[in-house]
């Protein structure tokens, strides 16, 4: 039996040219034309209630995102003096750890050079003013400074008597 119009694979059919004012995709068409029933247009009233529902929808959505960054915004407005604050404090321990570091280190020399077996009879010497058998410690010492001398006062100034002796002591 031969095949049918209707039956004819989809490969076999030409292709039909689609028409200007038909919006819905071919597969649409397709189960449209299998269904045989007519799907009722939306009213444009429908239409644009539903897109005043999206309108509705995104405005609070910006609005909402707008509340957001403000609230960031104030934040970051308000952190940034208590970082910049931060940072000084924390430049200023760095400079005092590199000169503890440098003193330690000045340490470090001093603990090697007093403590090493091998300067110790020299060390001796220096910290202690220790001599060697036979030899004379030398002393070196200040000289005393040039007197001061105070100048004489020129007129004697006399202080004036006490209130005790003024006034006569009543009993």
């Amino acid at each position: 039996m031969p095949a049918s119009p209707s039956r004819q694979s989809a490969t076999s059919r030409a292709p039909q040219p689609r028409s200007s004012r038909s919006r819905r995709p071919r597969s649409h068409r397709r189960l449209l034309a299998a269904s045989s029933t007519l799907v009722p247009r939306r009213s444009s009233a429908a239409s644009r209630q539903r897109q005043r529902g999206v309108a509705l929808e995104m405005g609070i959505l910006i609005s909402v995102n707008l509340v957001v960054i403000a609230a960031a915004s104030t934040a970051i407005v308000k952190l940034v003096p208590y970082n910049l604050a931060q940072r000084a404090k924390l430049g200023v321990l760095h400079a005092e750890v590199d000169d503890l570091a440098q003193r330690v280190d000045g340490l470090r020399q001093d603990f090697s050079r007093y403590f090493a077996p091998q300067r110790a009879l020299a060390t001796q010497r220096e910290l202690g003013n220790l001599a060697l058998p036979g030899q004379r410690p030398v002393r070196f010492i200040d000289p005393l400074p040039a007197p001061v001398t105070i100048p004489a006062p020129e007129a004697a100034v006399t202080a004036p008597p006490p209130a005790e002796a003024i006034a006569p002591a009543s009993r």
